[in-house]
């Protein structure tokens, strides 16, 4: 019974989750919801009734829709609550319900036929939850609904019309001004019959419709409506005040029904210094005889005293204090929310959590490794064709002259770029490593590099830890686990190292996790955490990150950050096209990422989640959203000597081009497989603020070459199908492709 007890026992979202997983979806229903509903009823304890909207999304996303019956009273409730912040937290569960489609249609229309007149609440938070909602009611209906059921409902509180509701600033721009505060207030504290009041106000809205009619003719002698005149009230007002009628009245109601507490009497404060923040507490008995200080001091327990402090000073009160009787919580509450929260533990630990995200950013501690200006000439060295299928990944081992690929072929090969160089006349990988199942052996998806050891999965959900021992130069199988992902069928996606112990892998049902080579070699596969995406935010394609930040892509064209210091999701920027995210890598420049189509590569700003530059290698106006070439990029390297940058990339192509970020005009194709004499520059401009590094072609376009049966015997200089990776080895460039080549250049 105990309201500390209640907010503590669902504290946050994730703690009412675990809470329904232990208790099933029939103890769910019968157990937890029926108890959260009670939370509603606490009218003097706001804190309460907002965890109920902070955990009933969590509680129906588990049940499902057969909920939404009994969740319509309860969020209309939320609506007419007296607390302004419960009426934003309703909207926003609302919001949150609509888009997870936890709602009838039926039953969305008639809560935001009683929600859209709040769009004249003087409250920006209310105003701004409510341009969200009509967002989210625009992406999820179709447009037959948004034309027939919403935007009759909306269209009053627009001063003009507009025909889309996918874009914030317009909506905001075009809403009629809110309601000032004061005559808001004045309304919801007047002792007079508000009844009366709104009586009046449709009236005279009902004259306005009247052609020629002149409401001067008519005399309204409501007193309320007198004094809201000289508050400035103006038609456009009453109008407003009229569709929030209903509203205002079960507001005012409950405004009411707002009682405090009482111990042995009741309890009056009154602010003696507004700046100091000091309380004048006086306590009454029900009876005539008031207590004397002795007696005020000693009912006074430790609750009481760590609330208002030591220094409280306590009198006697007349009756004139009367009026100045209120909640205690709601008095407190305005000046400082630690004195009401409780336990005392929880305000120390969210202060410490706001105190690190606002002074220290993940992003500024990273050392980044020095390295060398790297600026290949396109030169051929090797051509190696050892794999039978398509290279999946290129990976560097460590500061050795080592590399290693996989491919979908079921092996991982490692070789010595030393002995490549003009030195040997056969050039042969120096390890092998097969994944075979049932003797058939399984296709590599990716692998990354920690401690010495490649990580590398398959596409049945195989982990191996492969070991090089460089004192015997021996590569040696350390463990096998098996991923189990929380949906059947779902299969790994990718792979990232975070440092020299960990690693984590991104999953085909939206989820992350992340592993400690460590426990891993003693057979112990449990992840060190996991983490999640919304499913409508679609398959993560891509992961890269270190201690501090991990970031993800989706095929939704979303890049997600998350902070690993407090494993929170901190940030999402999006692509306008919302193509699929090929690539993604995280430099000292910022997050790089490649889009589906135009070859486009964009660098990111981490912090503020805008675009810095894009390059872009297409016929196409850049920026645009006609997608002119199919192309796309799938292996970047890029280099950072502190002074300059630059990124080599390799796609779909078959064209290794090198960018300058530095001085555009020095940029070049290492790697073409274009049968044409015509040349390529490149040039920068600023478009909306955006650096655009773009590709001209001069002369006719290139055609890709057509290989006779001859040919395919005689090593061609560039790749001949899809580039899937490129990366550095020392002084060296190493590519692969989809038909199992990997060349080397220098």
């Amino acid at each position: 019974s105990n309201n500390c007890v209640r907010r503590t026992l669902l504290l946050t979202p994730h703690s009412c989750a675990n809470l329904c997983v232990f208790f099933g979806r029939q103890k769910t229903n019968e157990v937890i919801l029926s108890h959260i509903i009670t939370f509603l009823n606490d009218k003097n304890d706001f804190q309460l009734r907002a965890s109920f909207f902070d955990n009933i999304i969590v509680i129906a996303s588990y049940l499902g829709s057969q909920c939404s019956t009994i969740l319509q009273p309860l969020l209309q409730q939320g609506l007419s609550d007296a607390e302004e912040t419960i009426v934003y937290k309703t909207i926003t569960s609302l919001a949150s319900l609509i888009e997870q489609g936890l709602l009838k249609k039926s039953i969305i229309y008639e809560l935001v036929r009683e929600a859209f007149p709040l769009l004249a609440h003087p409250n920006q938070w209310i105003n701004n939850a409510l341009i969200a909602l009509v967002l989210t009611l625009s992406s999820r209906l179709s447009l037959a609904d948004i034309n027939c059921k919403i935007k009759p409902l909306i269209d009053p509180n627009f001063q003009r019309n507009i025909h889309s509701f996918k874009n914030a600033d317009l909506l905001k721009d075009s809403f009629h001004p809110s309601i000032p505060r004061s005559i808001h207030e004045l309304i919801l504290n007047s002792k007079l019959n508000i009844d009366k009041l709104f009586e009046c106000l449709a009236q005279r809205k009902a004259l306005r419709t009247i052609p020629r009619h002149h409401q001067s003719a008519i005399v309204f002698e409501d007193a309320l409506y007198l004094r809201l005149t000289h508050e400035g009230m103006t038609d456009t007002i009453e109008d407003q005040l009229v569709a929030l009628s209903d509203l205002i009245r079960k507001i005012s109601k409950n405004k009411k029904n707002l009682v405090p507490k009482k111990l042995s009497g009741g309890i009056a404060i009154s602010k003696r210094n507004t700046n100091r923040r000091f309380f004048s507490v006086t306590l009454r008995n029900a009876g005539n005889e008031r207590p004397t200080h002795k007696k005020q001091t000693s009912t006074m327990n430790e609750e009481w005293l760590h609330m208002f402090g030591s220094n409280a000073k306590f009198v006697t009160s007349n009756d004139d204090d009367a009026e100045n009787v209120i909640p205690v919580a709601h008095e407190a509450r305005e000046y400082d929310q630690s004195h009401i929260q409780c336990p005392p533990c929880h305000q120390a630990v969210n202060d410490l959590i706001q105190h690190k995200r606002s002074h220290s950013n993940p992003l500024a501690t990273i050392k980044w490794p020095k390295v060398t200006p790297f600026k290949p000439k396109g030169v051929l060295v090797a051509h190696l064709h050892e794999h039978e299928s398509a290279v999946k990944q290129v990976l560097k081992v460590s500061d050795s002259s080592l590399f290693a690929t996989c491919s979908t072929d079921g092996t991982v090969k490692v070789w010595d770029s030393a002995k490549i160089e003009g030195k040997n006349v056969v050039n042969r990988s120096r390890f092998n490593f097969i994944s075979q199942s049932s003797l058939n052996p399984q296709a590599m998806g990716g692998m990354t590099y920690c401690k010495d050891c490649i990580i590398v999965f398959t596409d049945t959900n195989l982990v191996h830890i492969l070991e090089i021992i460089s004192s015997s130069l021996k590569m040696k199988l350390v463990t096998t686990f098996q991923v189990f992902p929380d949906i059947e069928g779902s299969i790994i996606t990718d792979i990232t190292s975070l440092n020299e112990n960990t690693f984590a892998i991104s999953l085909s049902d939206s989820s992350i996790l992340a592993y400690d080579i460590r426990t891993l070699k003693t057979d112990q596969t449990k992840p060190i955490w996991k983490m999640n995406i919304e499913a409508h935010e679609r398959l993560i394609t891509s992961i890269d990150g270190n201690d501090y930040v991990l970031f993800c892509g989706t095929t939704r064209g979303l890049l997600i950050t998350f902070d690993l210091r407090f494993l929170l999701r901190s940030n999402t920027s999006s692509y306008p096209t919302q193509n699929r995210i090929r690539k993604i890598r995280y430099t000292e420049d910022g997050l790089y990422s490649s889009a589906q189509g135009n070859c486009e590569v964009t660098l990111w700003d981490c912090e503020s989640g805008s675009r810095v530059s894009t390059l872009w290698a297409s016929t196409a106006p850049p920026l645009s959203l006609t997608q002119a070439s199919p192309h796309s990029v799938l292996g970047m390297l890029v280099t950072n000597t502190g002074n300059e940058s630059s990124i080599i990339t390799g796609g779909t192509d078959q064209r290794i081009r090198y960018w300058d970020l530095a001085k555009p005009e020095r940029s070049y194709i290492i790697s073409d497989n274009a049968k044409s004499n015509n040349s390529v520059n490149y040039s920068s401009k600023f478009i909306e603020g955006i650096q655009v590094i773009q590709e001209c072609q001069e002369g006719l376009q290139a055609t890709p070459q057509a290989h006779s049966s001859w040919d395919q015997h005689v090593v061609s200089t560039s790749h001949r199908d899809c580039i899937t990776d490129v990366a550095r080895v020392n002084h060296l460039l190493v590519s692969a492709s989809s038909d199992g080549v990997v060349k080397v250049w220098k």
